[in-house]
Order: C-alpha cells, then structure tokens, then sequence
C-alpha cells in the first residue's frame, strides 16, 4: 500500500492518516528531461498554512521512507475563500538559476568526454548555489565515439541551457535527479533497463493513442563541417577526399548525398552539420554518412496514454518515470504499426485518486517511404539492455512450461512455439522465455526468435525487473531474405543478383555476380589462399607472398 506525505522543509503538508493533514487536490506531474510539476491546494485552516513561500523552502514528496521528488514554491493563486492553489518545480529548474561564464572545453587534455563536460557545468552550478540548491555528480553512461567534445560560451547561458544544447540535443540521453538521503545526484543516462511488471493493453488501460510524422527535419544531403582553424577561420570540410558512388549514398565535393531519398522526396535538401571536435576528414565523412542515414528518414512518433492498473485492484506495481513497458495485443499493435516496448516519458500520479494515474509512453522511429515504414521499424524496434545479469542468493523453484499455438485470420497464419519458466508459488513470475514465431502472410514469411531472461529475486518480489532481450529474425519477402537482430542496424540482405550488410538501410558491402564492393580491408591469414581461376596468392611463414599455378 502506497504511504503518500508531503513536507514543506521540516513541516508536515500532506499524511491521509492526520485529519488536519489532508489536502483537497494534490497532483505530482513527473517528465523525463523537464522540472517535476507539484500541484495542490491548501487553505487558511491548515496548520502549515502559512509556511508555503515562493522559492526558498524545500517541498518534500514521499512514498513510504523514498523521496519521489524534492521541488520549491514557483506560482500560487489566491482562491474565494483565500485558499492557494499552489504549483512548485523540480531540481532540473535550479539549473537555470547559475549562471555560467565565458569558457572554453576541454581545459585539459585529461578531460575530454561527455562525462567530463558534464561534472564541469554542474561543479560550475555548485559553485553559485547555496548547499540545498546544489547537486552531486551521478552515473554518466552517455558517450561519444571519439571520447572527445569540444564546447564553448561567450553567451553567459544558464547552465541548464548548455546542457540542453552541448548535450542533450547533441548526443542525445536523459538527464535524472536521484535523491540519496539530503543530496540531489544528477545522473546523465544513455537509456533505462528496467522492464516494469505493468503491461499496456488494448481494451483494458488504454486511453489514447497519437502518431506524427513530420517532414521538415527530413534532408537528402549533408554537408559537414569539422573544427575551425584559427588562422584561417576556415572549417574542415571533405571536398579534398576523392568522390566516390553506389547504388544509393554518394560523395560529391563537400556533401554526402542518397540517390533514394532524392527521387523519394524529388528535391537536394541539404543539412549543414557541424562537428567542432573532429579533425581528420576520414573521421568528418563517416559521421556525415552516419547523420545521413538518420535524416533521410521520416520520423515517426508515437505518443501512448495509459491508466495505471495498480490502482484499480490488478497485481501490478504502479508505474515508474523511465522504465520500459510492454504493449500487450498483437493484433491492434500491428494494425496501429506500434512497437513491441515503449519507455515510460511522463507520469501523472493522483496522490488523492489513484485510479486516474496516467501514463505517456513514447518512441521515435524512422522510414524512408511511409509504406516501407513497418519493414524498418521492425527491425529497430524494442529495447537491448546492456544489463549484467547478478546471481540469484536464493535457490528459486522453478517449473516449465511449454506452448505450441497456431493462430489463423483472414490476413496470415501464425505459428507460435514457447518455452518459458516461471517461479512456483505464489508470485508465478516468469523467469525466462524463449520463442519461435513463423508468420505467413501474402507478402512473405517471416521467422522471429526471441529470448528473455529476468532477475529471479525481482520477479518473486514482484518488483519490476531488470532484464536481458535478445530478439532476431528472418524475414522472406519480395524475393529477398532479410536477417537481423531487433535493436541492431545491421543487416544482411540476400537478394536475386547479390547478397549486402546494409547498416540503417543503406548498403555497405554488397557481392554481385561480377562486383564486390566493400569500405573494408581484405585479410588473409597465413595458411589460407586466395585462388583466382588456376593461380593463387599464398601467404608464407617466412612473411613472403607466392603467385603460383595451383591447377584446374
């Protein structure tokens, strides 16, 4: 049973047990990315009344012994009979209040990273603020393939706004306020892994469903610029790399460019991208071509209601802020083109009135064409959590279950064999699961494979676990066989006149009946041969390299 109190510093506003104690309305609003949003009313007969004051106290939700959210008087409205309706802001708002001054990063050679950068905004924050207004550096998990950013200010931004654009909209991520006894920790996370135990189902808790897709940040070339060079003012660029052309993306003086996407959306629509710590043109071409991938596609985001089940008698916990959550229903999720896992974005907690708890799920994915849209997504969708398994400190009975299921409707045939392990008792949790699901359709067939594994002492403690996914498939269709792993961009395609690895959609290396075509290094081990037609090259021990006649 959920124990909801709420403090004003020291001085108690919120326990349903204390008459004098109760509120006539009182809302948390919880968003990945955004300040927490408190909401309630208060009036002249309550104890605390007049403790409530813009700013400077410290309001205090908890649930149970855990802090839920820390936030600070921002606006109040003086009712008829001289109530407050009272809304407060969370920790990340604090972060507007420092201020920072002109810099240069890195400062050093030693620290570089996106972590790095990070610690050295908020220390910076730190340093302006009083203690309760101050933060400790968390989990950073967020990185980027060089290990190197380079930033800078002359603007005098607050420091919220920096991290918003140094960060968060350049690598992308979650920044998360963590409460461990008086501190605030800020964490900056890469992604979740925790799976909750409370699905979303059609017909059950789904309230509403939403899904855009937006053109205008949609381009068909990119030109890249990399760090400027002080002297010259000018920025690298890759003009003086030879040009180079394949069946989709190009190179052509200073842009990478698809030939797809051009006849798709019938226009050159360039994309200036600049990357001010890359220094090496090689390095500046494969982040354009990478950047192209992405934004040659239509994204397409889906925004997802759901009331939470927990509330209304059902055996779930209720709902956390960046856990994922499984869509349940797999007839209404392919006729809506949803995907398998979503990650909960915001939350909307009753304290009063449980049962109209809410829930936004969301997640972004992309297509070249709209009526290729559900090829791709599948193979982009779900979660993999980079999740390390821990070994269980309790020996758990376990009893399995096996289930083979053939479904039949007017558009496909499925065929559906599990084998899965649940704790015995009275949880019944499920353990582990492996499935294979072969789906006919006038289209094609595809074949998936998937795999969970789940942490034992959470599944019997009904918390919500952590977990491993693994999902792949082999689909055949159009004449072409496409095998992959759900979360992975690779794939590998085997088509009437060629077999290609495409990465995102575009191919990368591709064989032909007379062409091969690869951005790799060939090697060659010693002892092996390369034969064309009655000769070979065969490398020695010695280090030599030997043509040589090997026969018919």
């Amino acid at each position: 049973m959920s124990l909801w109190s709420v403090y004003c510093d020291n001085d108690l506003l919120y326990d349903a047990r204390l008459p004098a104690y109760k509120l006539p309305a009182l809302k948390l609003t919880r968003e990945l990315n955004k300040a927490d949003t408190l909401t309630f009313d208060i009036y002249p007969q309550h104890p605390n009344f007049d403790k409530i004051k813009k700013l400077k106290p410290t309001l205090v939700v908890r649930n149970g012994s855990a802090i839920v959210s820390k936030s600070r008087v921002l606006d109040d409205e003086l009712g008829w009979e001289n109530g407050k309706n009272v809304i407060t802001e969370g920790p990340l708002a604090w972060l507007n209040d420092s201020i920072q001054r002109p810099f240069q990063f890195p400062v050093d050679d030693e620290h570089t990273t996106p972590a790095d950068y990070f610690a050295f905004l908020i220390n910076r924050h730190n340093a302006q603020e009083p203690s309760n207004r101050q933060f400790v550096v968390g989990t950073v998990t967020v990185t980027d393939p060089n290990g190197y950013i380079s930033r800078s200010d002359t603007e005098y931004s607050s420091t919220w706004t920096l991290l918003k654009e140094g960060l968060l909209n350049t690598l992308g991520g979650y920044i998360v306020p963590r409460y461990v006894g008086d501190a605030v920790y800020l964490d900056y996370l890469a992604d979740f892994d925790v799976l909750a135990n409370q699905p979303v189902q059609f017909g059950l808790n789904l309230l509403a469903l939403k899904t855009e897709r937006k053109g205008a940040d949609i381009a068909t070339a990119v030109l890249p610029l990399g760090k400027q060079d002080e002297a010259t003012k000018q920025r690298l660029t890759i003009e003086s790399l030879p040009d180079s052309e394949t069946d989709d993306i190009c190179k052509d003086g200073d842009i990478v460019y698809s030939k797809a996407a051009e006849t798709q959306f019938g226009a050159r629509i360039v994309l200036r991208e600049i990357w001010d710590d890359v220094t090496v043109d090689t390095n500046l071409l494969a982040k354009a071509t990478a950047k192209l991938a992405e934004v040659r596609q239509i994204p397409s985001t889906v925004t997802i209601s759901a009331a939470d089940l927990s509330a209304a008698g059902y055996n779930f916990n209720t709902f956390s802020l960046g856990t994922y959550v499984d869509i349940v229903d797999d007839y209404h999720t392919d006729a809506h083109g949803l995907l398998a896992r979503y990650l909960v974005k915001k939350i909307t907690l009753d304290i009063l009135n449980p049962a109209n708890n809410t829930l936004t799920l969301g997640a972004t994915t992309y297509s070249l064409t709209e009526t290729n849209q559900r090829e791709i997504t599948a193979a982009m969708q779900t979660v993999e959590a980079n999740v390390t398994a821990e070994t269980a400190t309790q020996i758990a009975e376990v009893e399995r279950r096996n289930q083979s299921a053939i479904e039949q409707s007017e558009s496909n045939i499925m065929l559906t064999v599990t084998e899965s392990y649940y704790t015995k008792g009275e949880t019944d949790g499920l353990v582990s699961a492996v499935a294979t699901t072969v789906q006919q359709t006038a289209d094609g067939i595809r074949i998936d494979f998937s795999n969970l594994q789940q942490d034992v002492r959470d599944v019997q403690a009904q918390a919500d676990a952590k977990f491993n996914s693994l999902q792949s498939y082999i689909q055949m269709a159009g004449g072409t066989i496409t095998l992959g792993e759900i979360g992975n961009e690779v794939t590998l395609k085997i088509e009437n006149d060629r077999i290609g690895i495409y990465v995102n959609g575009v191919a990368m290396t591709y064989w032909t009946a007379s062409d091969f075509v690869a951005p790799i290094t060939l090697r060659i081990p010693v002892g092996g041969r390369l034969i064309l037609g009655n000769f070979a090259f065969i490398p020695r021990t010695n280090g030599s390299l030997d043509f040589t006649w090997v026969g018919g």
